[in-house]
């Protein structure tokens, strides 16, 4: 996953931000509208429903990414498998380097700790919490009512990532307002410039 942004839209740190905020948006609207859907399909006809649509629109997704998703040709030399000399040793010793890089700093330790008390909220709201609430709520003999109830609380817990993701767009085009205004200021100086030197003149800056 991680490997195809760069192939659509290039190396740039700027097309890149703007590609991962949209997929982020994209991630949490989908996240607010698809657990209250569903739980809307189970309360009307059934769990049955809402089990049978999950392959068929697995199918569907897959479809449309094998006839729309076109990656460039890949070099004969990046095709080539890994020198068998490579010992596997090294990866663990640079996964060990990074964890000690990020424990002995203050600010990466206490970020990955938060951030992994984020990550655990999130399987504990969906498969804990969620459904105890529902059935708590509308009780066990409405088990399908209460996927009603449970498909509300995980569509508003993506609420917040949707609110992020359009303030990323809002930050986004103040950042493309500068830029373009540096630009101008630039021009104005020294005359035109083309896009290529000038995306290597706003590099540093982007990278900041």
């Amino acid at each position: 996953m991680e490997s195809i942004p760069p192939a659509l839209v290039g190396q740039s740190p700027a097309k890149l931000e703007k590609f991962w905020t949209w997929e982020q948006t994209i991630l949490e609207i989908i996240g607010i509208t698809g657990p209250i859907v569903t739980g809307a399909v189970v309360a009307a006809y059934g769990f049955l429903p809402a089990l049978a649509a999950y392959p068929i629109t697995m199918a569907a997704a897959l479809g449309i990414v094998f006839m729309t998703l076109r990656l460039p040709k890949t070099e004969a030399a990046a095709q080539a498998p890994a020198a068998s000399a490579a010992p596997r040793r090294s990866f663990w010793a640079k996964v060990a380097h990074g964890a000690k890089l990020v424990w002995k700093n203050p600010a990466l330790r206490y970020s990955f700790i938060a951030f992994s008390v984020y990550s655990m909220l999130n399987p504990f709201l969906y498969t804990i919490m969620g459904p105890a609430f529902g059935l708590r709520l509308l009780g066990e003999a409405n088990a399908q009512a209460a996927t009603s109830v449970i498909g509300w609380l995980t569509g508003f817990y993506s609420l917040g990532g949707l609110l992020g993701g359009f303030t990323m767009m809002a930050a986004q085009k103040r950042t493309d307002r500068r830029k373009a205004e540096m630009r101008k200021t630039e021009e104005a100086k020294n005359g035109p410039i083309s896009d290529e030197d000038w995306a290597k003149k706003i590099a540093p800056w982007e990278n900041e």
